[in-house]
């Protein structure tokens, strides 16, 4: 066998592959002796067709087979040891290449389409500046923050009146056409909170009730959400869609939350593994898991400006040709050419920002995300509602179950691998590059979020799945794209 290589431009290059009767023949013949040895055909005992038949029978199918296993291992071999960083993954040429004659041809000559990875500058480093915006918490967030907190642990106490927060427990009837209510169905009580009631009308009136009134509605109408009504009632989503009926509602009893007391035990309930021994150092404690609240939201939108601003800097030309060409090829011609010529700035655009990523991946170790790291994580996350008792053994054992289990979820694996890849990703821009801190406040970090919202031609969590964020396999060529020419 032997393979060549002709370029053809600065980013595109033709791979020849000759392939030679000797290089498959004694792994076609192998083959050829197994299928013998299985096949069954009248007149013949099983394993003793004559070899002339089988050749005949099976031969051109077999020898198809073992030379595109042959030319796509060599491909992606010779891809491999010539460290060629390809874009996408190689197609056949449609100019040299010609349909093989696999019944009466023994040697054949493969051409190969391949594209490379532009060249292109970074700057990683101090003498890059990137804007952090710093949120400022005022004292109406704080306050909000320690509410949340004080909910948390609040208790329920009974009322008379009923407010808009209040959780009401009522019993429910069917009516009948006539408001006569109907025997013939019955369900549990349910509780609702007036809030969620979205017409307004049938709201008002619900906040006038007290307990022993009744109120009839139909809760479609009210709620607006057919889901929201089936759980109201307990039935199927399927029969909440259509549902016409009105239902009289009486209220059994009106719970409202009170708020926990700031003493020290919301201190010690909020922050178990702190000394906290009055109001002041609680609020500045609160004040710290605030900042790191809203400190994420600076982070997410950090990230996205950033590889922006990596990708305003980088000039970089993409072999603009062959990837219209791929994505059609990728797509089974299901994506019409003209419409991706059309599209092609998009797809082009996210072409160039997942170059950029791929690069400060390879150049950066520690941004790789391996199985064991997201195992870990989801451990960590599961520790929280399994924590250690009994025998440390038995305890190991249970999670490594349940860890394995939710493994096989791929979408939300997808999802933790991306989460890991984007914090490791914002700490090392953070290292590296000179950070100039602008403080905020809220709504001025919401205006300047919803301005940027207007520009983005793909998020940056959506351009791509991360999935060379892990450990870097082989290059692949899809069987289809490595089959006779």
């Amino acid at each position: 066998m032997n393979i060549s290589q002709e370029k053809t431009n600065d980013l595109t290059t033709i791979v020849k592959i000759e392939v030679q009767e000797a290089d498959y023949s004694e792994q076609f013949e192998k083959e050829l002796r197994n299928y013998r040895k299985q096949a069954s055909l009248p007149g013949f005992r099983a394993g003793k067709v004559p070899m002339g038949i089988i050749k005949k029978k099976y031969g051109t199918a077999l020898k198809v087979e073992e030379v595109n296993k042959l030319v796509s291992k060599s491909l992606n071999d010779y891809i491999s040891d010539e460290k060629l960083d390809i874009l996408g993954y190689p197609l056949n040429n449609i100019d040299k290449g010609t349909m093989p004659d696999f019944e009466n041809q023994n040697d054949f000559e493969f051409y190969f389409d391949l594209a490379m990875s532009p060249e292109f500058s970074l700057d990683i480093s101090e003498s890059n500046e990137a804007e952090f915006l710093k949120i400022i918490i005022n004292d109406t967030m704080l306050e909000k923050f320690i509410d949340d907190i004080r909910k948390r642990s609040a208790t329920f106490e009974d009322v008379d009146d009923i407010q808009e927060e209040d959780m009401v427990e009522v019993k429910i009837e069917e009516l009948n056409d006539d408001n006569t209510v109907n025997g013939d169905r019955s369900y549990k009580n349910t509780s609702i909170i007036p809030t969620y009631l979205k017409e307004e009308d049938t709201r008002e009136e619900f906040l006038k009730l007290k307990t022993g009134d009744t109120i009839i509605f139909n809760p479609l109408k009210v709620t607006g959400n057919a889901t929201e009504t089936a759980t109201m009632l307990g039935i199927e989503k399927e029969e909440a869609e259509n549902l016409e009926k009105d239902f009289q509602f009486t209220v059994v009893k009106s719970s409202r939350q009170k708020l926990a007391e700031v003493n020290e035990d919301l201190f010690k309930s909020a922050f178990p593994n702190d000394e906290i021994t009055d109001e002041e150092q609680f609020r500045a404690r609160v004040m710290e898991e605030a900042v790191k609240v809203y400190e994420q939201e600076s982070d997410k939108y950090f990230l996205h400006k950033t590889m922006e601003q990596f990708y305003d800097q980088t000039d970089m030309t993409l072999p603009d040709d062959f990837l219209k060409r791929w994505l059609f090829v990728s797509n089974e011609g299901k994506i019409p050419e003209e419409d991706i010529e059309k599209d092609y700035p998009h797809y082009q655009r996210s072409m160039k920002m997942q170059l950029i990523e791929n690069r400060l991946v390879k150049e950066n170790e520690g941004l790789k995300v391996t199985e064991q790291d997201i195992k870990n994580q989801i451990k960590q996350y599961f520790s929280m509602y399994m924590p250690p008792m009994g025998d440390d053994e038995e305890w190991e054992e249970r999670m490594s179950g349940v860890v394995d289990n939710y493994m096989k979820n791929e979408e939300e694996v997808q999802k933790i691998q991306n989460q890991i890849f984007d914090q490791r990703l914002i700490a090392l821009l953070k290292d590296k590059l000179k950070i100039v801190d602008k403080e905020v406040s809220y709504d001025e970090f919401l205006a300047i979020l919803k301005e940027s919202q207007k520009h983005m031609h793909h998020d940056h969590e959506h351009d791509h799945d991360h999935d060379h964020h892990g450990d870097e396999g082989e290059p692949k060529v899809a069987d289809d794209k490595t089959d006779e020419q």
